[in-house]
């Protein structure tokens, strides 16, 4: 049985999406944002899971975001990007993990930082 995990290959590497290309200010052929789940965690702060897609002719981005605020106990922001070029066989992935505990925040708002 052949599965398409079974076909997928994921290697470490340091390539990373062209930034020109990003912020170039092509057409945009598709954008989509889904909001995947959302919930108010019994009235303690917030989740939400988002995922945003965007097309451009000569790329693809797609975001998946999950924001967890945990009232007077911490801030998390899980983000992968996946991205991929019209002439690639492949996608590159970045994931990034943003975390503070109220503590911390309170610190920031404290010397003005807020």
């Amino acid at each position: 049985l052949l599965t398409l995990h079974s076909r997928v290959i994921y290697s470490t590497t340091t390539q990373e999406p062209e930034q020109e290309k990003l912020l170039r200010r092509d057409k945009i052929l598709h954008h989509t944002e889904i909001v995947m789940f959302e919930d108010e965690l019994a009235d303690n702060g917030s989740s939400k899971l988002l995922v945003k897609c965007r097309v451009m002719p000569t790329f693809i981005l797609i975001l998946m975001r999950h924001y967890l605020r945990v009232d007077k106990v911490m801030i998390r922001v899980q983000e992968t990007r996946l991205y991929c070029e019209e002439d690639w066989d492949y996608f590159l992935r970045d994931v990034t993990v943003r975390e503070a505990s109220f503590n911390e925040l309170k610190t920031f708002a404290d010397f003005g930082f807020v």
